[in-house]
């Protein structure tokens, strides 16, 4: 399961979608631990702080229904930075779906390592 999501600033009007397979929330908190960035949606984050966006979910389905709706709202609702919005890519992208052999070579790799508060959303 995935959403598709919009990042409103209120102060700009500008905006920004998203896709994640975690929740809103959880989403919404990684892209505020991480606004040093230098994305135009981290910057944003930074100068206007958290309190200035809203968030809304667009569509929840499938990932590769997700995918193709990324890309829609990208392009209907003008959010790449070409057309004035945070968007740096068209979207689509960088939402993989490992395959249960990779999954579980993963999951091996990384059990028994203790994660810092951080890096626990």
């Amino acid at each position: 399961m995935a959403i598709v999501y919009l990042i409103k600033n209120r102060v700009t009007g500008q905006s920004y979608v998203g896709c994640t397979r975690t929740s809103l929330k959880a989403r919404w908190k990684g892209h505020c631990i991480h606004r040093n960035a230098s994305t135009p949606l981290h910057r944003a984050i930074r100068e206007y702080g958290p309190a200035a966006f809203d968030l809304k979910v667009l569509f929840t389905g499938g990932i590769v229904q997700a995918r193709a709706q990324e890309v829609k709202f990208i392009r209907d609702l003008k959010t790449h930075r070409s057309l004035g919005g945070y968007n740096g890519t068209w979207g689509g992208e960088k939402l993989y779906v490992f395959s249960a052999e990779v999954r579980a070579k993963m999951s091996k790799a990384h059990k028994g390592k203790v994660l810092s508060k951080r890096n626990i959303v």
